[in-house]
């Protein structure tokens, strides 16, 4: 059951990327996915139970799907 955790919070990513793009930029929304990133790695690294891992997993899912498809995006811009 914990594998299929980061695969839910990538897809939920993956969808709200689009919309949190257009509203905020591919910087905002980069920098911000690594700082929620940061935060959310303490939650997996001690859980308290089962269910604490599961729901920091896939919270740790969502700015990693942010980012998965924000960086791409964001170095195709920059690049000539």
């Amino acid at each position: 059951m914990s594998g299929l955790a980061p695969t839910i919070g990538i897809i939920i990513g993956i969808l709200t990327n689009g919309y949190l793009i257009d509203r905020f930029g591919h910087r905002v929304v980069c920098l911000a996915s690594l700082f929620v990133m940061c935060g959310l790695f303490a939650m997996t690294v001690e859980p308290t139970g089962l269910p604490m891992l599961f729901v920091s997993q896939i919270l740790l899912g969502i700015p990693q799907g942010c980012l998965n498809t924000a960086a791409r995006e964001f170095c195709l811009s920059c690049a000539p």
